[in-house]
């Protein structure tokens, strides 16, 4: 992690089904190796292997998807225009779970697609960044509410794998759509 340069509030971003449409990458891989058909209604749980696949076909879909497609997932415009927007606002750390033999073929796509940000965290656990988050947006129910119970002010993308408990913390928002997170942080956090 390199060292802060500016007295900006820090918005950490995670990568994958965030800033990356990844979930739908990772069913067609899932189908096309398997000939399962999986819909994102069906991703209940964050596991795949949960959702109906075997322990041993998720890792085998994770180890190609590591290896070659994650440069081949298609972004969320939304969510690259709305971190220009506030660029200059927040000092911007793009987090990601993935593995850090990873980090060139990441990189290769956060230059493709002209992702404004100012670090690449790979962390094993978001939520074990020793990073002072003014605000953290996820669609891991679990990092978001670490990272609320840390004080950040947390942002959880709704998916169907992270609907709530009965009750979430008060400093997480949940979003439909990028557009809800940029009129949340202009009308609570600016």
């Amino acid at each position: 992690m390199s060292p802060r340069t500016n007295n900006r509030p820090i918005l950490g971003v995670d990568l994958d089904n965030v800033l990356a449409l990844t979930d739908p990458l990772i069913r067609g891989l899932i189908n096309e190796m398997f000939g399962d058909q999986l819909e994102q209604r069906d991703i209940v749980y964050f596991e795949y292997s949960r959702c109906g696949i075997s322990q041993k076909q998720e890792e085998t879909v994770f180890q190609r998807f590591h290896d070659k497609e994650c440069e081949n997932v298609q972004p969320i415009q939304e969510a690259l225009d709305t971190l220009v927007y506030f660029g200059s606002r927040f000092e911007i750390h793009v987090i990601t779970g993935r593995p850090p033999e990873t980090k060139t073929l990441t990189h290769n796509w956060l230059t493709k697609y002209k992702v404004r940000y100012d670090n690449l965290d790979f962390l094993k656990s978001k939520n074990g960044s020793d990073v002072s988050f003014a605000l953290f947006i996820d669609d891991n129910r679990q990092t978001a509410y670490a990272m609320a119970d840390k004080g950040a002010h947390s942002i959880l993308l709704n998916y169907p794998w992270n609907q709530p408990d009965p009750v979430d913390p008060p400093n997480l928002f949940r979003a439909q759509c990028w557009s809800d997170i940029k009129r949340h942080i202009e009308e609570h956090l600016l």
